[in-house]
């Protein structure tokens, strides 16, 4: 075991520094930065001030006076009732020379001025007395000058001085004056005279009667820098502390700097600034989130790009309408204001909103669409509901942008504090800043290139005012780097048969010299303030020779790495985080970035969105062009766009697909995947064509939890089977179009190198508003498994809502397929094309928004019409043993006139193994304003069916029924004209008007209501009986707030209309409705389904509860049978709970679920999930995190790889904040894990084997002494194995490793360490000891030397294959 410096150190550099790049520039007796210089001119600062420092006129305190000097920034700005200057005359000076005393015939004009207030009005209460001093450009005696400083200084004394005259001689209050001084920077004549000079010297006095009384203001100390920037004397030497000049020296603008930061720091405030990091975010949120039709509703909006705009609008929408259509209300936004909306008294019971900024040149960004929903009248309020004045800071700092088109530079300044008092209120740039319940605030802002000034107010309750203002400079040229590395020159001496036990074939154990080394450096800059450069190399440790000849080479199992708390300690005890800003598989990375466009090699993934019939996902490693205009339509599209990558990443792909199980846990079907190379989605679909109506990504940590070597996925809420939609034919209780879990990520196919080139390209244009024209071609892979994807497509748009869309696609080659999964990943069927031939698919869609194209008329169609040919295999539009597929379909919904609307949707398909075509027809017409009817038809058949794994989804017929449903809404009877009663209530009658034998009638009547108990509860109820029996449903809707809602029901439901299968369903709905984003709603209900279908839905009630700050705790039900023609009938029941606890700084989530799934394939399985999390801050600086998740299974078909694990974590963190004299960081873990039957091993094998083990660690360093400091580490592992899972041997090993240093510091040049390492595996009976020491010295900054001496000692009991090394090394590592 080699032990050298550099595996104990922090990478050191090999790139030396040359001669610095401002060599040229010479500053005599200051000392030269060279880690960073700045050049720029920096205006001089206003900053918070220290004590007056020249004497106080006898009458006035130093507070006082203070607060007058503060309060010349508060002067009325009405004209003064009485003003007055006081001016030499006749020879006679007005103060004492080099003093601020006022003469006799000074006192006789002020005793003047005295009387003439008294002649006016008196001493009033509200009287308001400024007095501004000035003065001539005589440079001050030495004497003078010790006191006043300057010019300025005297003329700020002499006002002080009249004003204490006055304020005896009136015997008013000191908040009666306010004083300034302006030096002589206001002559009223030329100085170049004595005459000119006298009239310079002068007091000016304003008297205001009856004013309200100023604002007090708090103490504001003097100036740390006195003179002007442009008086600033370079001198060669000079003494300030914190600012403040020692006994007259002169100081300047970093003076001035270094007082602003003491100030700050003393109120626990901090402002800084990064002129590398834009990331533009904003949002807008209402207040209350259920509004009450006819009142008012307060929206708020927040940004941290302000200064970049010049206008922000909210854009309200009815149901159904698009972003790009027009609102049917603008408001203007106000940034620190409110804007007030009030909601129509007659009203749909919801409405959509936006916010829309606009730039200099009109060009918009849009935060996502959200909801608001109107209630008929003010509810009473829930118990768990925050404070009015909470809940209008709900959206503060979040962020909710979608469209994105203003190009924005510069750099984000951030400004945040602590310790806020009760009733104290922050201003920083011009904005009013939220503090939380702690004291605590922040705000973030990027502003332009330059030099910038930073104000932050503090504002007492009784209205006193603390400012403080830190100029800074904005680079628009900036860099941050970082070059390391290491270089070591050694000799061994070895004895044994080393070679063979290392496996070093290299110089080091042949007794002759060997050179080792590692470059690496990091990069980050602005190039002409618009292109962000980020660039990383690393050799990695190797011999010299070679350290550059394998640059190229990767490691395909690591991709984007998401920082996993898992394989590093999770908590460091000061909050600190990992982000990996470079991502490459190989040695190196760059990527040269302007705005949205960039050019890079390194990891990426390819672009998820583009067409339906090409959606090609991957994470590659390679080169990637990202192109995208700054020129947007009028909609905010970008006019062009352009995507390209060339990769050879060395894994294979695998998408999945996981119907919603209505938990949270999913396996794939894949162990030991790459990491980071996942890209997650929901996708809701349609029920009746399959087509994908909305579409969002999940992002890691946030959304989900993913273990790359279990391949295993734990959403952070579970997932359930079903989407919004409207049915208009009553074939289900509650319709719903099905929700998938979509996955694709890389795995490298056990040690077999994979040649799997990759290239791809995506192009669009928009021509102008109306045209869009696209091309795209991918190809991955080698002979006999490559593929190759080509398409164009089109957009031909008259307006936002009329326009239509073509598609052209073709592939060759079977790609890699599809898995499905209908349980969550215990099992998988493969979806893929079986062919290599080639073949084509086509796509065309068309709407029209009637009120577009017509003057007087309401309502929107839509048709599509799509043909995929056998052995068509694009992602995602692979179908059952890649069958051939034609199917169109139209929907419509017009208003006839007013009052009628008609409803038409209508599907056919006609595929290789069913043929299948539904009609339905309704008609809704409203009364009066209390009583509408609709009356509705449906018509489905299928025939051709091949019979399929599922006995229900092999049955055939067709089936018409009808229905007529009757509403009524009350008017509340003591309410405004139109406003409705909290209740409604309906009827209807369904009957089965034609049904084949094979399809079972469908006849029903029933009655059910709803009632709005409060704001955010809706109780609702149905009961009906029919053919299937009696069936009814009734639950609440609790509304959480605008992102959530949650409900259960009980319903019977006598069908689910499906893509392509009918069956007969009984069902029990309950579930909850929430955001996966602020675009997407995905309901989490489902449909406990005895019957047939695919779209067969489970059901689940997941109601979150907050009834204060520290609990909230939810539960879920699930019942039901789904349907699929590859897994057969499974029917599924569930229950699951969680809870939740935050106080202080503990804080704990934990749930507990349960399924149990019967299937005609899979037989039955009982599947048990607990999660735990547990976070304690015992102080600032020591911390606590637990983490215990589980999951069980079984199964009745003798399967003994049940997918069961476990893992727990406990870590803690000692990490001081206030010094850092002791650190300490401990982790323990401990897994157990077996795979599911539906999982495979790297080598594509079934993963049958069970793994444990538990590993445990702990780092500990103090300093003893302030020249000694020492650190140890132990840890231990133990790891067992048994193969095969039914009948195996559990194999255990166990390692243990200690390390004991310690670091010496003996003067300000030279270091010494000591260290020992014993690392033993006790199965092997190997062991390995080795000890280092080294002496270095410092020769500049970031570069030392040193030599040492190691060695180290082996030995292995069982074979007796032990060995010895020994030597000295030279060790140089260096920084820059």
């Amino acid at each position: 075991m080699m032990l050298r410096p550099h595996t104990i150190a922090l990478a050191i550099s090999m790139l030396f520094a040359g001669p610095s790049a401002w060599a040229d520039v010479e500053v005599h007796g200051k000392r030269i930065d060279n880690g960073r210089i700045d050049l720029q001119s920096i205006p001089r600062p206003a900053e918070v001030q220290p004590a007056i420092a020249y004497p106080m006129p006898s009458g006035v305190t130093r507070a006082e006076a203070t607060e007058m000097r503060n309060r010349a920034a508060q002067v009325p700005a009405a004209p003064a009732d009485l003003s007055k200057a006081l001016q030499e005359a006749k020879g006679l000076s007005l103060f004492v020379s080099g003093k601020a005393d006022l003469t006799p015939s000074a006192k006789e004009s002020l005793d003047a001025l005295v009387a003439e207030i008294h002649a006016r009005k008196g001493v009033i209460a509200g009287m308001r007395i400024a007095i501004v001093g000035h003065t001539d450009n005589q440079r001050l005696s030495p004497n003078a000058k010790r006191i006043f400083t300057d010019n300025q200084g005297l003329s700020e004394a002499l006002a002080l001085t009249v004003a204490a005259y006055l304020k005896q001689a009136l015997k008013n209050p000191a908040i009666t004056y306010s004083i300034d001084g302006k030096g002589e920077s206001q002559p009223l004549a030329s100085n170049a005279t004595p005459e000119g000079m006298a009239r310079n010297r002068r007091v000016a006095l304003q008297v205001w009667f009856d004013v309200a009384a100023p604002v007090v203001a708090l103490p504001k100390p003097a100036p740390c820098s006195p003179q002007a920037a442009s008086q600033m004397i370079d001198a060669p030497f000079r003494i300030t502390i914190d600012g403040e000049p020692f006994q007259g020296n002169e100081t300047n603008e970093a003076d001035g700097q270094r007082c602003t930061d003491v100030a700050l720091e003393r109120a626990d405030i901090q402002v800084r600034y990064d002129s590398l990091a834009i990331a533009p975010t904003m949002n807008i949120w209402a207040t209350p989130n259920a509004a009450v039709k006819g009142q008012q509703v307060e929206f708020r909006a927040w940004s941290n790009y302000i200064p970049w705009l010049k206008k922000a609008e909210l854009r309200l929408f009815k149901a159904g309408q698009k972003t790009q259509e027009k609102p049917f209300e603008v408001l203007p936004v106000s940034w620190s204001g409110v804007t007030h909306w009030t909601a129509p008294a007659v009203a749909d019971d919801q409405v959509f909103y936006l916010l829309r900024v606009y730039d200099e040149q009109g060009r918009f960004d849009e935060t996502s669409l959200k909801s608001l929903n109107l209630l008929n009248r003010a509810m009473p309020a829930n118990e768990d509901k925050d404070k009015i004045e909470r809940e209008r800071l709900t959206g503060y700092g979040e962020n909710s942008l979608a469209l994105r088109n203003i190009p924005v530079t510069g750099g984000t300044i951030t400004v945040n504090g602590t310790h806020m008092q009760p009733g104290q209120r922050v201003a920083a740039l011009g904005l009013d800043l939220p503090v939380d319940a702690n004291g605590k605030f922040a705000m973030k802002q990027i502003m332009p290139a330059g030099p910038q000034s930073v104000e932050v107010t503090v504002t007492e309750a009784d209205g006193r005012v603390n400012s403080f203002r830190r100029n800074l400079n904005i680079a628009a040229n900036d860099w941050f780097y970082l070059a390391l590395g290491d270089l070591t020159v050694g000799q061994n001496k070895a004895s044994g048969p080393i070679k063979l036990v290392t496996g070093d074939n290299g110089d080091h154990y042949d007794n002759k010299v060997y050179v080792d080394g590692r470059a690496a450096f990091y990069l980050k800059g602005k190039i002409k303030g618009e292109y962000l450069l980020t660039a990383s190399a690393d050799t990695r440790e190797g011999p010299f020779k070679d350290l550059f000849s394998n640059f190229s080479s990767k490691d395909p199992k690591y991709l984007l790495r998401s920082i996993d708390p898992n394989l590093y300690y999770p908590v460091y005890g000061d909050d600190s985080t990992t982000v990996d800003d470079a991502p490459t598989q190989g040695k190196f990375y760059v990527k040269l970035q302007k705005g949205d466009s960039h050019v890079l090699w390194g990891n990426f993934k390819t672009t998820w969105s583009g067409t339906e019939l090409m959606q090609y996902s991957r994470g590659l490693y390679g080169a990637q062009l990202r192109h995208r205009s700054e020129e947007a339509t009028t909609y905010g599209e970008k006019q062009t766009q352009v995507d390209a990558f060339l990769a050879d990443p060395g894994t294979l792909s695998s998408r999945e697909e996981f119907r919603g199980t209505g938990g949270s846990l999913y396996y794939l079907r894949h162990l030991d995947i790459t990491q980071g190379s996942e890209r997650v989605w929901v996708e809701v679909r349609d029920k009746d064509s399959g087509m994908v109506i909305e579409r969002r990504e999940l992002a890691p940590a946030q959304d989900y939890e993913i273990n790359y070597l279990q391949g295993r996925i734990l959403l952070q809420s579970p997932l359930s089977s079903t989407g919004g939609s409207a049915s208009l034919i009553m074939t289900s209780a509650v319709s719903g179009n099905p929700v998938y879990l979509v996955t694709t990520y890389e795995y490298a196919p056990g040690v077999t190198a994979i040649n799997n080139l990759s290239t791809g390209f995506r192009g669009s244009q928009w021509l102008n508003d109306h045209v869009q024209l696209g091309i795209s071609s991918y190809h991955q892979g080698e002979d006999g498994t490559s593929q190759t994807l080509k398409g164009i497509d089109g957009t031909f748009r008259y307006k936002p809502g009329t326009w239509v869309k073509f598609e052209a696609a073709q592939s060759k080659g079977p790609g890699s397929g599809s898995q499905t999964s209908l349980d969550g990943g215990f099992g998988f069927n493969s979806l893929n094309t079986g062919t290599n031939k080639t073949a084509g698919a086509q796509r065309v869609e068309a709407a029209v928004d009637l009120a577009e194209v017509t003057d007087d008329m309401k309502g929107k169609f839509s048709a599509y019409a799509q043909n995929r040919e056998r052995g068509y295999s694009a992602p995602g539009q692979i179908g059952v043993s890649g069958e051939a597929i034609k199917q169109h379909g139209v929907n419509a919904d017009v208003e006839i006139v007013q009052g009628t609307r008609l409803l038409v949707k209508a599907d056919q398909r006609n595929g290789d193994l069913q043929d299948s075509q539904n009609l339905e027809v309704a008609v809704r017409q409203t009364i009066n304003p209390e009583w509408d009817v609709a009356v509705g038809a449906r018509m489905d058949d299928r025939s051709k069916v091949v019979a399929n794994a599922s006995p229900l989804l092999s049955q055939t017929g067709s089936r018409t029924d009808a229905q007529v449903r009757v509403g009524y809404k009350p008017e509340r009877k003591d309410g405004k004209p139109g406003e409705k009663d909290d209740w409604e209530a309906y009827g209807f009658v369904q009957a089965t008007l034609e049904h084949d034998a094979t399809r079972d009638a469908n006849n029903r009547v029933g009655v059910g209501g709803s009632l709005q108990v409060s704001e955010r509860v809706k109780l609702l109820a149905e009961v009906s009986d029919g053919s299937m029996g009696i069936g009814g449903k009734v639950g609440a809707d609790y509304r959480v707030s605008d992102r959530s809602n949650a409900y259960l029901t009980y319903a019977m439901e006598t069908e689910s209309p499906d893509i392509a299968w009918r069956g007969r369903q009984g069902t029990l709905v309950s579930g909850a409705s929430t955001r996966v984003s602020d675009q997407l709603r995905v309901f989490g209900e489902g449909r406990a389904s005895n019957g047939a279908g695919p779209q067969s839905l489970t059901q689940a009630f997941g109601m979150d509860w907050a009834p204060n700050d520290r609990w909230n705790w939810g539960a879920k039900a699930e019942y039901g049978t789904v349907s699929d023609p590859l897994a057969g009938d499974l029917q599924r029941r569930a229950l699951g709970g969680s809870v939740g606890y935050k106080k202080d700084g503990l804080k704990y989530g934990g749930s507990l679920e349960w399924r149990k799934d019967s299937g005609n394939v899979s037989g039955e399985r009982t599947t048990w999930l607990m999660r735990n999390t547990l976070g304690y801050q015992v102080d600032a600086a020591w911390r606590i995190l637990s983490k215990f998740n589980m999951s069980r299974s079984s199964n009745n078909q003798g399967a003994f790889i049940d997918g069961n694990y476990r893992e727990f974590v406990l870590a803690s963190a000692y990490r001081p904040v206030d010094n850092d004299r002791w650190n300490t960081l401990f982790k323990y873990t401990n897994l157990n894990n077996v795979p599911t039957n539906g999982q495979l091993t790297p080598s594509g094998l079934n993963a049958d084997y069970a793994q444990r083990s538990q590993v445990f660690a702990v780092d500990t360093i103090y300093d003893l002494l302030p020249w000694l400091s020492v650190g140890g580490k132990y840890a231990f592992r133990i790891g067992e194995l048994k193969t095969p899972v039914a009948g195996g041997q559990w194999f255990s090993s166990r390692a243990d490793l200690w390390v004991l240093r310690a670091d010496v510091h003996f003067v300000k040049e030279w270091d010494a360490l000591i260290e020992f390492r014993n690392l033993r595996a006790t199965e092997a009976k190997d062991a390995k000891a080795g000890a280092l020491l080294g002496l270095y010295r410092h020769f500049d900054k970031g570069i030392k030397a040193g030599v040492g001496y190691n060695f180290t000692n082996y030995s292995d009991d069982l074979t007796d294959l032990s060995y010895r090394s020994r030597g000295f090394f030279v060790n140089v590592l260096a920084t820059y």
